[in-house]
């Protein structure tokens, strides 16, 4: 079964296509219903296809690319953010322990009773462990703090 109307269908819409036409298949066209037909609708078409591809031109590779890498970046400060939000409240919570173990130490230090179990050595020992503890955590909290006041681009 064929379904082209005319032998020259074909021919008349490459010749469109391509915006070269010869004497004779101009000549044909007029004198044929299908064919003119033909040209009409593949006229039209391609006046819609040529407003389509200026109206919906893809983003080139680069923008995706780029946007992307921003939504990569993206994720990974909300993932950290939410790690040191994790390290800060548990910085601040070491802090309030700290805090309150050493009230308790010096009242029982003032009173004159040592805590149990702590001789002078072991003591120095828990001091400097300690000590050291709190400036490892102090100067780690105070990087965090001090880094949430800059830019992040």
């Amino acid at each position: 079964m064929n379904l082209m109307g005319c032998k020259y269908e074909g021919e008349t819409v490459r010749a469109l296509r391509s915006g070269s036409e010869d004497d004779e298949l101009l000549r044909h066209q007029q004198g044929c219903r299908h064919c003119r037909e033909v040209l009409r609708m593949a006229a039209a078409l391609q006046r819609d296809a040529i407003e389509l591809d200026a109206a919906c031109a893809p983003p080139r590779a680069v923008q995706i690319w780029s946007a992307a890498n921003r939504r990569r970046r993206t994720a990974a400060l909300e993932r950290a953010a939410l790690v040191l939000r994790a390290l800060k409240a548990s910085g601040v919570l070491y802090a309030v322990i700290f805090l309150l173990w050493g009230l308790r130490w010096f009242a029982g230090a003032t009173n004159g009773l040592p805590l149990p179990g702590l001789d002078s050595r072991a003591l120095a020992i828990t001091l400097e462990g300690a000590i050291l503890a709190v400036l490892c955590i102090g100067s780690g909290f105070w990087c965090a703090l001090r880094r949430d006041r800059l830019s992040v681009d």
